[in-house]
């Protein structure tokens, strides 16, 4: 009978390794893959090996371990469930804040690239000026178009990779009026003068809109946490009282119709104060 029992537990250990070696191991160097992609575009080199153990290997060590520590599976769960978005969120903060860079720098380094063409240098002289002596990120960026050009990629082609690294509205302005310009004989340097005189007012504006705005931001996280932080006090107060809202039809009716009427407003407070400029 014992032999039977661990013939079965045997076959079920291999049957559960084939299953994850075919099946999902595909998937995870996969994802591994585009992560390691996404890393790349923000000059964070890393190879699958490390993203591996930081997207799978941490978050089942951690989940294994808190299992351990509490003995409670739900508390693991939600420690796996933190631990796996962690790196996700990570990566987009640190994507965020390098476009929020790029977008600040734009401006002074389109008046660089604009007087660099007054004094009579080429428009990849005036680039590899750029990627030389201004700060990351715009000078990895611009040294990327330089690296581009060197291996025979067409000029055209480097700035849309570049908008394609960071796809905001300012480079895009960038790269259409760069590419227009080169194919119709335009003047780059009163282009890029004018341009960024214009990227600099919008930020003007934005930040003046953004300052004006911040009070009825704010207003609305308050007005869209005081009904749960006043349920919950009236729970810890009196239980009885509020007990209705979770055992009664009309009370669990209510909270619905409550939570429904509380996301619409957030998400109409929300809509009310970014203004796009």
């Amino acid at each position: 009978m014992e032999l039977i029992i661990y013939a079965l537990i045997f076959l079920f250990s291999f049957s559960s390794f084939h299953f994850i070696y075919e099946y999902i191991s595909p998937r995870i160097f996969e994802k591994a893959e585009n992560y390691s992609k996404r890393f790349n575009e923000i000059y964070l080199f890393m190879n699958k090996r490390a993203l591996l153990i930081i997207f799978a290997g941490i978050p089942a060590f951690l989940f294994m371990l808190s299992f351990l520590i509490t003995a409670s599976f739900l508390v693991s769960l939600f420690i796996l469930f933190f631990s796996v978005l962690l790196p996700r969120y990570s990566l987009y903060i640190l994507r965020k804040r390098r476009l929020k860079e790029l977008e600040m720098q734009l401006p002074s380094v389109l008046l660089s690239l604009s007087n660099s063409l007054k004094s009579g240098l080429s428009l990849l002289q005036a680039i590899e000026i750029v990627s030389r002596y201004e700060k990351p990120p715009i000078s990895q960026e611009f040294s990327l178009i330089l690296k581009e050009q060197r291996v025979g990629v067409a000029f055209h082609q480097s700035l849309l990779n570049f908008y394609q690294r960071n796809p905001i509205d300012d480079i895009q302005l960038f790269v259409i009026s760069s590419i227009t310009a080169k194919t119709t004989g335009g003047n780059l340097s009163e282009i890029y003068e004018r341009l960024s005189q214009t990227i600099d007012e919008r930020h003007r504006i934005e930040g003046k809109i953004k300052s004006l705005t911040a009070q009825g931001k704010l207003q609305g996280i308050i007005v869209s946490l005081i009904p749960p932080f006043f349920l919950f006090f009236l729970s810890i107060i009196d239980y009885e009282l509020v007990y209705p809202l979770f055992s009664e039809k009309i009370g669990k009716l209510i909270l619905a119709i409550v939570l429904v009427m509380e996301i619409m407003g957030s998400l109409l407070i929300r809509k009310i104060v970014n203004i796009k400029v």
